[in-house]
């Protein structure tokens, strides 16, 4: 029998906070209709305690449990009841749950018993990359607060330094410095003296870790449901070829960096050399330093159509559909008996898709003469700049109407508060209140 969190006190007091936090957001007429995805474990304890208290229908609620032995107590406990009163099972990890079916939750919720491990980082992933959660939804995380690898420690502050200019900065082939443009090598060798390592952080003075971690768990999640969408799975944004070339340049970048460090990379950033030098590439397209690359690129493509900056982050924002945080608590709380602290938050998530009315701006990506552009949908008058661009070859004919020019000043308003969004991330810490 495993550890029987049933009627732990203190974990009771979370579930109270989920289901505060649950109501205000929904209402009553909405809560038995919400689909839910959970770790509810082998007591079914999530069920009982907080989504029956909400009046979720059973049959909305999917279970996911990792150890054979904790599924099968729960599988047990479930096929005692009437079919009417059981929930949905599964046995294995969330994040190939994620990755497998096909659904859309309004809330999911995952409770760990383990630390904040890349793990959880791939299960968080799925549910963006694969828009498991409803265009308005909530996100729960909760983890223990201890027991993180030396790499992971290290996943925290640079995680802490997403805000930076990141690998466009090193890897840009237009950076200049000064009169001069940076080669190839000259920007991994800049690279390999300013980057910190692991092992670097044990003798530091300064840092933290507790406060870190808390400031960290939060932020990493709000920036990581900024990705969206895949980008490989958005061939009209980023055609195969050009994304594959720019995925084999980070990959040659990091190689190069390995080679420059005497190995040094790769030997203190085991997940780093997991995936480049298995060439993962969708693993590769989601970092938040490849999102920055793959942004700058698109930008500069549109820039050459004699389009506006912003025309391009209207485009990626569209296609990727991002969650925005809208509301977040935050707790802390020690497991009992066992003292066990651990770490939680609830977010509420909106795609806000009203930013990308129609009526506002209602540029797609067309294919002309084998090459994406953006254009208007397919009216009459989209149809003609359509046969327009074909001939010319060339976008910049549309700057000269005035109902693109409207279109344009709304999307670089958008930007605008769309980059004010990604820096108010990098101040992003609530208050994180003690359960006890």
């Amino acid at each position: 029998m495993t550890h029987s969190f049933l009627d732990d006190p203190v974990k009771q007091l979370w579930r109270e906070k989920v289901i505060e936090f649950v109501r205000k957001q929904y209402g009553v007429g909405k809560l038995s209709k919400l689909k839910v995805l959970c770790m509810p474990g082998s007591e079914m304890g999530e069920v009982l305690r907080v989504w029956d208290e909400l009046g979720v229908r059973r049959k909305n609620i999917y279970g996911v449990e990792y150890g054979d032995e904790e599924f099968a107590e729960l599988e047990a406990r479930v096929k005692e009841l009437p079919n009417k009163q059981r929930i949905r099972l599964y046995n294995g990890d969330v994040a190939d749950f994620l990755r497998d079916e096909n659904t859309v939750f309004d809330i999911i919720n995952l409770d760990y018993c383990s630390y904040f491990s890349r793990d959880v980082g791939k299960a968080l992933n799925e549910i963006t990359q694969r828009q498991r959660l409803a265009e308005k939804g909530i996100l729960g995380v909760n983890v223990l607060e201890r027991r993180e690898t030396k790499a992971r420690q290290r996943d925290y502050l640079d995680i802490s330094a997403l805000f930076d200019e990141g690998l466009v900065k090193y890897v840009d082939p237009k950076r200049e410095k000064g009169n001069n443009k940076i080669t190839f090598e000259e920007g991994v060798r800049e690279f390999v003296k300013e980057i910190k390592f692991p092992s670097d952080y044990s003798i530091e003075k300064g840092i933290d870790l507790r406060d870190l971690r808390q400031q960290i768990f939060t932020r990493s999640i709000a920036l990581g449901f900024q990705v969206g969408i895949n980008p490989m799975d958005l061939p009209n944004l980023f055609p195969p070829e050009f994304l594959k070339s720019m995925l084999e340049i980070v990959i040659k970048f990091f190689l190069a960096a390995d080679k420059e460090s005497d190995g040094r990379y790769f030997r203190e950033y085991d997940y780093a050399k997991e995936i480049i030098e298995g060439e993962n590439l969708r693993d590769i397209a989601v970092t938040p330093n490849m999102s920055t690359l793959l942004q700058a690129q698109l930008k500069q493509q549109h820039a050459k159509q004699g389009l506006h900056p912003s025309v391009a982050g209207f485009i990626y924002l569209k296609y990727k559909k991002p969650y925005f945080v809208e509301d977040v608590a935050s707790y802390r709380y020690a497991s009992q008996p066992s003292g066990s602290p651990m770490i939680c938050d609830l977010f509420y998530l909106d795609q806000r898709r009203e930013w990308f009315n129609p009526e506002k701006a209602d540029m797609v990506l067309n294919k002309i003469n084998g090459t994406y552009k953006s254009v208007w949908k397919n009216t009459k008058s989209g149809q003609k700049k359509i046969r327009q661009l074909a001939r010319n070859e060339r976008e910049a004919t549309l700057l000269s109407n005035a109902d693109y020019e409207e279109q344009r000043n709304y999307m670089i308003e958008l930007d605008q508060k769309y980059t004010a969004y990604i820096r108010s991330l990098e101040q992003l810490k609530p208050d994180r209140i003690r359960l006890s």
